[in-house]
C-alpha cells in the first residue's frame, strides 16, 4: 500500500533518520479505527519491519483529545463479525496485537490522551509506553456485549495487579496518567506538549546502540513475553469469537452507536 492510500485511510508515516512515526490520523474522530485504517496500519507497520533503515518505531495519535480510541464501532465490528465467523485466526488488530512487527524494531507508544479499547490494547502490544499528563486507560467493550479480544484481558492481567485489572475490565474502570505510572504501565508521563519530543528522544538513544545488541533484545524480550501470554491470548481469542457473533452484541453495539448519535450518556461522551 503506497503512502498516498495509507494517508487516505488515516495512517501518516514519517522518518527522522532512523526513526519512523506511525501517526493514527482521525483526530476528528478520536483517531477510531476503520477497517481501512487497520489494514493500512498492518501495511505499515510490514513495511517498516522491512526497511533496513529504520531502527526504532514511534506510534502515536493525531491531535490532541486521543492516541486511538479503538475501533470505529459502525464500520469495523462487522467486519470483525465476519472475519472471526469465517477464520479461527485471532484478530490481530491493526497489525500488530497477535503478530508484532517490526520485527527486532523497538516499539514505542506515545499516548497522547485517551487510549480506550483497542487503543489501549495497541499500547500494551507495544515494547515501550510514554504518556502525556493528560493520557487516560480503560476498555470499556462490555458496554457493547463484547471484551477486548485484541490482547486487552490477556495483557492488562499481567501488567496491573489483580484487583486493579479487575476493575478495568468489569467496572469500566478508567486509570489517569498518574495511576498508569503508580501501577507501572507507562514507564513516564511528561507534558503534552513535550510527548513527541520525549518519544523522539528515546528512540534516537536506542537507535545509538548496537543494532545487533538492540535486536536481539528485543526479540528476547519479546519472547519472553509471548511465552507468557499464549495460552491466555488463546482462551481470549475463544471468547471474543463467541461473544462477537451473538445476537446479544449486535443489539448492544447498535444501542451504544444510537445512544452516542443522540447525545448519549455522559460517561460516554467523555471524550
Amino acid at each position: 500500500m503506497d503512502a498516498d492510500r495509507m494517508q487516505a485511510a488515516g495512517v501518516r508515516v514519517q522518518r527522522e533518520d532512523a526513526v519512523a512515526t506511525v501517526t493514527i490520523a482521525r483526530a476528528g474522530k478520536h483517531n477510531a479505527v476503520t477497517p481501512e485504517l487497520d489494514a493500512a496500519m498492518a501495511a505499515a507497520l510490514r513495511a517498516l519491519g522491512a526497511d533496513e533503515a529504520v531502527r526504532a518505531v514511534v506510534l502515536t495519535g493525531e491531535g490532541t483529545r486521543a492516541f486511538c480510541t479503538g475501533a470505529d464501532l459502525p464500520t469495523l465490528f462487522p467486519e470483525l463479525r465476519e472475519r472471526v465467523q469465517h477464520s479461527p485466526a485471532p484478530v490481530n488488530f491493526c497489525g500488530l496485537t497477535h503478530v508484532h512487527p517490526p520485527p527486532g524494531k523497538p516499539l514505542i507508544a506515545a499516548i497522547n490522551r485517551l487510549a480506550l479499547g483497542g487503543g489501549f490494547e495497541l499500547a500494551l502490544a507495544s515494547d515501550l509506553r510514554i504518556a502525556s499528563t493528560t493520557a487516560q486507560f480503560g476498555l470499556p467493550e462490555p458496554q457493547w456485549g463484547v471484551v477486548a479480544g485484541a490482547g486487552g484481558c490477556t495483557r492488562v492481567l499481567h501488567a496491573l495487579p489483580p484487583a486493579v485489572a479487575a476493575e478495568v475490565l468489569l467496572a469500566g474502570r478508567r486509570l489517569s496518567a498518574e495511576e498508569a505510572f503508580h501501577w507501572r504501565l507507562v514507564s513516564r508521563i511528561v507534558a503534552p506538549e513535550v510527548l513527541a519530543a520525549t518519544a523522539q528522544q528515546m528512540a534516537q538513544r536506542i537507535v545509538a546502540a548496537s543494532p545487533t545488541a538492540i535486536r536481539g533484545l528485543v526479540e528476547f524480550w519479546r519472547a519472553q513475553h509471548w511465552r507468557q501470554d499464549a495460552q491466555a491470548l488463546d482462551d481470549e481469542r475463544r471468547l471474543f469469537q463467541q461473544l462477537i457473533c451473538s445476537p446479544a452484541t449486535e443489539a448492544g453495539i447498535a444501542a451504544f452507536v444510537a445512544r452516542r448519535a443522540t447525545g448519549g450518556t455522559a460517561a460516554e461522551q467523555r471524550p
